[in-house]
């Protein structure tokens, strides 16, 4: 033990003098200027940053890791003598510290911006540049294969934080490694197992889960545990020195075929109810909660609005070297540890002029912000429950078909907003002005799509002569809730009896809740989300009679 560092969640954490380095570094450093969420916007006291996330997440990953290598070596005696459980434990420790070091400025909503960057390849087409660096650093064949066919080829990538932690805690870190263990170490952190099932391999795997699962792994517990405390969102309490000291392998085929994958004792059958239920309410409460994810759109579009005004048409705000000391130079100012800061900073130099001032300033004043008619997906499903089957289905086809009408006419190339307002129905003409040239049939298309979308934003424009508000709105879009009770089902969570000589998945064993209710309308659809402007009157205006007008409208529409 080389020193302790107090962490409000864990309690005393202890690093060799190696780890200690890594987070005196300056690349390390940089994650205490990350926020770790979007909820402040919800919950102001959830200013938790990466950098303790991080720091938990390695004090779980030492208590699953000496717990998995006891319980395996008591299960298994004969075969553990082959594993070299040093190596394996020191990269799995370093893998757990670093799983986050790439992470974007304003953490999952600064992400994406990581693929902004493409190369074009022979073997496998045009894709983010961030992709191939992996390859190269890691340098090993069979990742290669297995990245394209298992993530990209199946559209499963990696989270692009994922893939830049690796990229950074490859080239920074991991100098001494061989090629063998930095593949283990990007496999760890981008949640990519390897394909063979002998029982070293199945260790490796094991070890993956435990960093990077669909279910249950110590970054999914160390921030239900940390988003908990900070937020001070009352959700269920989990017992993860109970869980992690759970943590076994078990044989699925007996004599003469062993196949071996992660499971837990009986023990922490509760326990991992409990992490489900945790997740599922922070999921379906909070991440997915109206104004987070509007807080949310404004965020990426003070990014947007900051590379289209610092940057030109090569150079890329959210990059590799931008997160070193060094960084790069963008219209004469050095960004270098890119942070949160260096984005607020780089929005308020915005000129008032420029085209997105006006979310940069609902994103620096409350007062100025939107207000959604509706505020979760629960009160979206009721509003929906009010009106007849005709009326839902022909009000979700118009919403379905504005995204299209826009996707094609060209307007809208972010799928996860559309704002309606005056500029925007100018820039809509503008544009089909412009596609006139081009030839009879393109006029024709864009007359087509031009005409239907303003068609369409007229509803809206007569909703806000109605209420007496501005012409001005934003609709977000959401994945509609699914439980990760569902993939208890699966062999993701076997519980293993010792007295019985076999393991089962856990979904097989409790029962406590399920997914019986279907009554959620349009199932596999996105839900969305309708902002409005209200700073003028401070009119409130409820989702029932949003949702009764704009059905009126749209039957006396289909009846013309």
């Amino acid at each position: 033990m080389a020193k302790l560092i107090k962490d409000i969640v864990h309690g005393y954490v202890d690093f060799e003098q190696e780890f200690i380095d890594i987070i005196n570094s300056s690349a390390f450093q940089r994650l205490r200027n990350i926020k770790q969420t979007s909820y402040t916007s919800l919950y102001p006291s959830s200013l938790h940053d990466r950098f303790t996330h991080s720091i938990g997440v390695y004090a779980l990953g030492k208590y699953a890791f000496d717990h998995f290598e006891q319980n395996v070596t008591s299960d298994f005696p004969e075969e553990s003598k082959r594993i070299k459980w040093e190596n394996k434990r020191y990269i799995f420790f370093k893998a757990c510290l670093l799983h986050d070091i790439g992470h974007s400025p304003f953490s999952h909503t600064g992400e994406n911006f990581y693929l902004q960057k493409k190369t074009k390849t022979t073997k496998y087409g045009l894709l983010p540049s961030i992709y191939i660096d992996l390859i190269k650093c890691v340098n090993v064949k069979s990742f290669e294969q297995d990245f394209y066919t298992e993530q990209v080829a199946k559209q499963k990538e990696a989270k692009p934080h994922e893939i830049m932690s690796a990229i950074i805690g490859i080239k920074k870190f991991n100098q001494s490694l061989k090629n063998k263990d930095n593949e283990l170490f990007a496999r760890m952190i981008i949640g990519l197992k390897f394909k063979n099932s002998d029982f070293e391999t199945a260790i490796n795997n094991s070890l993956i889960q435990l960093l990077n699962s669909s279910v249950i792994d110590v970054d999914r517990l160390d921030y239900l545990a940390r988003d908990r405390t900070m937020t001070g969102f009352e959700s269920v309490i989990i017992d993860t020195e109970r869980l992690l000291s759970c943590v076994c392998l078990v044989n699925m085929k007996q004599v003469g075929n062993p196949h071996y994958v992660l499971g837990y004792y009986k023990n922490a059958a509760s326990v991992i109810e409990n992490v489900v239920v945790a997740h599922d309410s922070e999921k379906k409460w909070i991440q997915s909660h109206a104004v987070v994810l509007y807080d949310s759109f404004l965020v990426q579009k003070c990014i947007k609005a900051v590379e289209k005004f610092c940057t030109n048409t090569n150079e890329f705000l959210f990059c590799e070297e931008s997160l070193y000391d060094d960084g790069i130079q963008i219209n004469n100012q050095t960004i270098r540890l890119l942070s949160d800061a260096d984005i607020i900073y780089l929005a308020k130099q915005l000129p008032s002029s420029d085209s997105n001032r006006k979310y940069i300033d609902e994103y620096f004043s409350r007062e100025k912000r939107k207000k959604a008619i509706w505020k979760s997906e629960s009160e979206y499903s009721l509003m929906l429950r009010e009106i007849g089957a005709k009326e839902r289905t022909d009000f979700y086809d118009w919403i379905k078909e504005l995204i299209a009408n826009l996707k094609n006419n060209g307007t809208s190339s972010d799928e996860d907003n559309i704002i309606i307002n005056q500029q925007i129905e100018d820039e809509i003409k503008a544009l089909n002005i412009k596609k006139s040239s081009l030839g009879k049939k393109e006029k024709e298309t864009s007359d087509k799509y031009t005409s239907a979308i303003l068609s369409q934003f007229t509803l809206f424009k007569n909703f806000a002569e109605k209420y007496d508000i501005p012409y001005d709105f934003v609709i977000t879009f959401n994945k509609p809730f699914s439980s990760n009770v569902d993939k208890l089902t699966s062999n993701d969570v076997l519980i293993k009896y010792k007295s019985f000589g076999y393991a089962k998945p856990i979904g097989e064993i409790i029962k406590t809740y399920t997914l019986t209710d279907k009554s959620t309308y349009f199932q596999n659809e996105k839900i969305f989300f309708i902002y409005y402007d209200r700073t003028e009157k401070n009119v409130l205006i409820s989702p029932i009679n949003f949702i009764k007008f704009f059905c009126e409208k749209i039957q006396e529409n289909l009846k013309a």
